[in-house]
Formats: C-alpha cells, structure tokens, sequence
C-alpha cells in the first residue's frame, strides 16, 4: 500500500514517529515505511546522544542534560525532521526508545504532521522474548545484543516487558495507537504500516482505533 502523491506532495507531507523497547520492531517498521514513501529515516536517540556528547559547547551543566527528558526528545526531533523534510521535499520517520507516549504533543505533532505509532511485547515471557533475540542476533552481526550476557539480557527484556504494559496502558489512555509485536511480529508490523499509510494517504485524524 504505497502512499499517494497528496501525502507526498511538497506542501502536505506526512511524516511518522515509532516508539518502542529494544527489539520491538522500530528499525523494521521505519524500513518497511522507507520502501513504501521513500522517506528518511530519523534515529531519534542516536540525535539525541549527538546533543548530550555536546553538552559542554552549548553551555549545559552535566546535570542539567541527565535531566532532559523524553518530552524535549520528541520536541527536538520534530523540530529536526521538519527541517529536514523542508529541505528534502520527503517524508520523514523518526524512531526511538526516548520516544514515549508521555513525550507526546498532539498539537505540535499536528503542526508538524506526525503520525505516532508504538510497540512492544507486553504478554510474552522472558524467556521466549529472550530466545527471540538471541535468534535474531544470528543473522545480524551488528546486533547489540551479543556483548550482553545471558543473565543480563533476561534483566533487560523483563524491564521492556514491563515498559510495554505500561506503554500500552499509556497509549490506551491517550487515544494513541500501540502494535504487540511479541508473537507474530512480520505480520503485526505489516499491519501497523498498513495502517500509518492508511492515516497519511485519507488525512483523517490519529484516535487510535483500527
């Protein structure tokens, strides 16, 4: 479902924004997003590292960046992908785990046209999720996972599985829409592109329905 050119078109761009835990399906739904629009990819905590690293140059105390929080994330990265997307005439797709539905501003995302989506994998077990990662670590050498051990892994998983309860109540609460992609991850994904493209290509407004 390829989006159409009133969603492309220079003066009414629909750009999309994916939060998430580690290994929920951001990257994959960005790229799946990316084929269909030919949009640009925005990774939200590596431009957020960017700042912090800088910390010193713009006159921020340490203490002072540690205390930014997801809401000045989600607003540097709209303010980002907008001139971005002014610049380059496409769709933009910013992902991260800052990105949190707490983060959100539904009045700026309206004004920079967003269409906001999150995952995660709030019924799983640990251990199934664990062994979902570790396979996929197989056939992706860059995967982050392989310099953590196996006891480690568990502690981090079960945080995102808590994470993502809380993230889907959150996203309940707010009228935001929330994908489980903890069992059948390629066609939960499919869907939750299908549905983003929907939202862009009709401009009917985000209430978090399907």
């Amino acid at each position: 479902m390829a989006i159409d050119s009133v969603a492309v078109d220079r003066g009414a761009l629909w750009h999309f924004m994916i939060g998430g835990p580690p290994r929920s399906g951001k990257s994959t739904l960005a790229a799946l997003l990316q084929d269909e629009t030919g949009g640009m990819i925005v990774r939200a905590d590596a431009l957020m590292t960017a700042f912090t690293s800088t910390a010193a140059e713009t006159g921020l105390s340490s203490d002072s960046v540690e205390a930014l929080d997801s809401t000045f994330l989600a607003l540097v990265v709209c303010r980002y992908a907008r001139s971005l997307s002014r610049r380059e005439g496409i769709p933009i797709i910013v992902e991260g785990i800052g990105l949190t539905p707490e983060s959100i501003d539904r009045g700026l995302l309206r004004q920079a046209r967003f269409r906001p989506v999150f995952l995660g994998y709030p019924y799983i077990s640990v251990e199934e999720k664990t062994d979902q990662i570790r396979r996929h670590a197989e056939t992706d050498p860059t995967c982050w996972s392989h310099d953590v051990s196996d006891l480690r892994l568990r502690e981090i998983t079960g945080a995102a599985i808590r994470d993502s309860l809380e993230t889907r109540l959150k996203c309940f609460r707010a009228g935001l829409p929330f994908f489980d992609t903890g069992k059948d991850f390629d066609a939960t994904l499919a869907a939750a592109r299908d549905r983003l493209l929907r939202q862009a290509n009709s401009n009917r407004p985000d209430d978090g329905s399907d």
